[in-house]
């Protein structure tokens, strides 16, 4: 299922946007809406509508006149806030593609379901056929009949699931499929109807470890290999440094040259729940620039666990 917009069915747009604020009748097809925003949806099985039946004159479906209004085994109901009506949902006109024009809507197993597309109107649904619709070709790309000419919100490719023994799955009447669409959350996006959040909260947990060996595997060092010319150095004037990331609040920070000889201990104690970096000057416990060469990280989580990590470092002078 996809909002009919570039990149999707048909590779083009209806007269239903998503970042509209209300829903009009289009001047001269009253039966058809443009404007928006998309509504949530619920289709259910088992409650008999009408449908616009379009019939394919072609294999590629480059086009697709009205056939007939025909039956389908659901009804489609606009569910959402902007659309209560005393709690009774708004039903929705419909269509579909009828390829293998059998007069009915019936997708079977294969891949695509035999291309027996629904369309899902933003118009209200009226179970006698409306001149409108009729006129439309739903498979071309004109703004006068064609697919952009309509009010299509959703299009929905269903396609038979297989039982063991190679049938065909059918729907169970009182079956329902819902669907919530994106919405645009800025204030009073559709004036009355103020965006809404909602949200639990269970508790804060700082530096816990019961969460912490799950985050050791992730802890790293960038930029590795260090080289001299590090852009690094350029966007602090010219001070050198690497980082650790995604460490715990507390942890010590050990490193050795490659053979084992002791280069600086860094003692982590952060309070900052939000801070997962620290930095080594990439200078020796005496204060003074190690050489170049590999390095060996031991970096020490306490109970939680320990991670250790290799440093190249290459120096311009």
């Amino acid at each position: 299922m996809s909002f009919p917009t570039i990149g999707n069915f048909k590779n083009t747009v209806t007269r239903i946007k998503a970042n509209k604020k209300t829903l009009t009748p289009v001047a001269g097809q009253n039966s058809i809406l443009t404007g928006g925003p998309l509504r949530k949806i619920r289709i259910e099985f088992g409650q008999l509508s009408k449908s616009y039946r379009f019939v394919p004159t072609d294999t590629n479906l480059t086009s697709a006149p009205y056939g007939s209004y025909a039956d389908v085994p659901f009804s489609v109901y606009a569910v959402d806030e902007l659309d209560s009506s005393s709690g009774t949902p708004r039903q929705l006109n419909t269509g579909f593609l009828d390829t293998d024009n059998d007069g009915l809507w019936n997708p079977d197993t294969s891949a695509l379901g035999n291309y027996h597309f629904v369309l899902i109107f933003a118009s209200d649904y009226n179970p006698s056929p409306q001149q409108d619709y009729m006129t439309k070709n739903v498979m071309i790309n004109s703004s006068v009949s064609g697919f952009p000419s309509l009010d299509v919100m959703y299009a929905w490719l269903p396609r038979a699931k297989k039982n063991a023994d190679g049938t065909s799955k059918t729907y169970t009447a009182g079956d329902r499929l819902t669907v919530w669409p994106y919405r645009i959350t800025s204030p009073d996006f559709v004036p009355g109807y103020p965006v809404k959040y909602s949200w639990e909260v269970q508790g804060t947990t700082v530096s816990s470890s019961a969460i912490t060996p799950a985050e050791i595997a992730s802890i790293n060092v960038f930029p590795n290999p260090y080289y001299g010319t590090s852009e690094l150095e350029y966007d602090s004037g010219g001070e050198k440094f690497i980082y650790f990331s995604n460490l715990p609040l507390q942890s010590k920070i050990y490193i050795y040259t490659l053979d084992g000889i002791f280069v600086k201990r860094i003692d982590r104690d952060n309070s900052d729940p939000n801070s997962s970096l620290q930095k080594w000057d990439l200078k020796n416990s005496d204060g003074s620039f190690a050489a170049s060469g590999m390095y060996i990280v031991f970096v020490d989580c306490g109970s939680a666990g320990a991670k250790t990590l290799k440093i190249a470092v290459f120096k311009s002078n």
